[in-house]
Formats: C-alpha cells, structure tokens, sequence
C-alpha cells in the first residue's frame, strides 16, 4: 500500500513530502496543458513547443482532500473546472497572465469523484463518489440533472467523455472496472477487467485517471496500485472489452501515477506524484517516453 492514499485527487502535500508532486492534468485544443501541484499550485506547458520546463502560475487552489480539474473552451475563451469538496469552481484562463483568471462558484453537495466537461455542450458532468450517481450542469452555473443512476457502481472515481460526447467513462476504483455511460438514455456497458479466462487474475486494480483518446478510439487509465498505464479499445458493439495485459505500457518507470490527460497532438501525458514528474508518450508510434518534466517551485 502507497504512503499517500487518494481516491483519483488526494491528501495534502504535507501528508506526503515535502516538494509538490502533480496530482491532476488537463489538456486544451489549444495545445496548453495545465497541472496541479500537491500543495495546490497551477502550472501550465504549451505543448505545442519543444519547452522543457512548466511556467508557475500565481494562482493557488485551495482543497481540503480531494481535487478534479477539466478543460473547457467556450465562446472562444479557456477555463479549467476544478470540482473539490462542497463546490465546483471554474477559472478563466484564456491567456498567460494569472490576472486573467475569474472565479465562478457552483454549489454541489459532494464528494466530487470525478470531473469531465463537455465544451461544445457547455455542459460539467460530476461523479457522485458515494452515492453512485453522475450529475450534470451548465458550464455558465444553474441547477443540476442527474444522468444516471445505479448500483452497479461500487464507487464512482474520474470520468473521460467520449464518442464525440455521446458517452462517459467512468472508474470504479473498489472493483477495478471501467464503465461506460451512454448519455443517449440510462444504459449501463460495463468494461469487464478480467480475461477471457474466468480464473485468471483481474488486470486493474485501482483504477484513478481515466482518458478517451479519440484518434484512436480507445480509453486510457492509469492504475496507482499496479504503477502502469492501460489502454483499451472501446468499441460501440462489445457489452464487455478486456483490458489486455499487452496492452500495459510498463516501460514508462512510474511510481504512483494518479492523472491521464491527450493533448491536441494525441500525445498521452501522466501525472505521477511519487517521482514527482509529468511525463509524455505516443502510444502510436513508441511506448518511449518521448517528455519528462518536474513541477518546479511555484510562483510568489
């Protein structure tokens, strides 16, 4: 078992070392990656360019225990969702000075266990961690409908749109699956975490980020407990769809991987708060590390 436990977002820095270690990813269109730091700092990457480095922002999220964050473009500007205990939060970040960040607070009773945003709809979807129900609401604030509903989630972690909006993914850390929610209607497609072989071991075992990656099709999920990355493909006409062991990138030398984000360029990138690093891979052409960054210290 990890020193710092978490359900997707986790304790705080001081619980665990002393120098922040990335705990969440959000990629935009735009090519610009942001990070949150263990201690609630925000960094942010263009990763569009060939910079080795993260830029520290000013800005500086205050949570108590635990943290999700998504991107949106609406209306031609940038915003990162951070849904935390008690409250959804979304930040305009659509240039590079901290000044252009704007709070806009909306209430949700929690606990948060997972954030994706739909921006063509305008639309935050938000996992209810104990109560196995997916909420939505508008990006611009308002109240907020239930999508769905069931007790075939044990406990709901992060959640990934998908299928050009069409579906959501969604982790169930206690029982090692992923499920995928049409937003069509209230069915549930379970993703089986087993082999074809019923006594074979279950491949995840603790699922905590969670990404659909739409140029290939296929979900992305890191796994705190095995240290490893998971991919599978999700296709509309299979009920269950084995996570394959070949299909585990277990070359990336990860300690505690806790967030999955795709950027623009459908590089994959993982947050992993024991080495404290954010790295970058192309499940395309090579299962090599392609980018390797520490957060550095924050801005004052």
């Amino acid at each position: 078992m990890k020193l710092c436990l978490g359900f997707f977002m986790v304790v705080l820095a001081s619980l665990c070392a002393d120098a922040e270690a990335p705990l969440a990813l959000a990629a935009f269109p735009s090519g610009r990656l942001i990070v949150v730091g263990s201690a609630g700092s925000l960094f942010t990457l263009d990763t569009a360019k060939s910079t080795s480095t993260l830029a520290p922002l000013t800005r500086q999220l205050k949570f108590e225990r635990y943290l999700h964050i998504a991107a949106a473009t609406y209306q031609g500007a940038e915003f990162l969702v951070v849904a935390k205990d008690g409250s959804i939060e979304v930040y305009g970040v659509g240039g590079e000075a901290a000044s252009a960040f704007a709070t806009q607070l909306i209430p949700f009773a929690g606990p948060a266990g997972g954030l994706a945003v739909d921006s063509t709809a305008a639309t935050i979807y938000l996992s209810d961690a104990k109560k196995g129900e997916i909420w939505r609401m508008g990006l611009a604030g308002g109240s907020a409908a239930r999508v769905a509903s069931t007790k075939v989630f044990e406990q709901l972690g992060a959640l990934a749109l998908g299928r050009g909006g069409k579906s959501l993914f969604v982790t169930d850390p206690i029982r090692g699956r992923v499920y995928e929610v049409a937003l069509t209607g209230d069915t549930q497609i379970p993703f089986s975490t087993v082999a074809d072989n019923p006594n074979s071991l279950r491949v995840l075992a603790d699922p905590m980020g969670i990404a659909w990656h739409d140029k290939l099709g296929q979900v992305f999920v890191v796994d705190e407990h095995r240290d490893a990355v998971f991919r599978t493909s999700a296709q509309p006409s299979s009920l269950w769809i084995t996570f394959k062991r070949k299909q585990i990138y277990q070359n990336l030398k990860l300690g505690d991987p806790v967030s999955v984000a795709v950027d623009s360029s459908d590089i994959v990138w993982v947050a992993d708060r024991e080495t404290g690093n954010v790295l970058a891979f192309d499940p395309q052409s090579s299962n090599s590390v392609k980018r390797r960054l520490g957060l550095p210290a924050p801005a004052k």
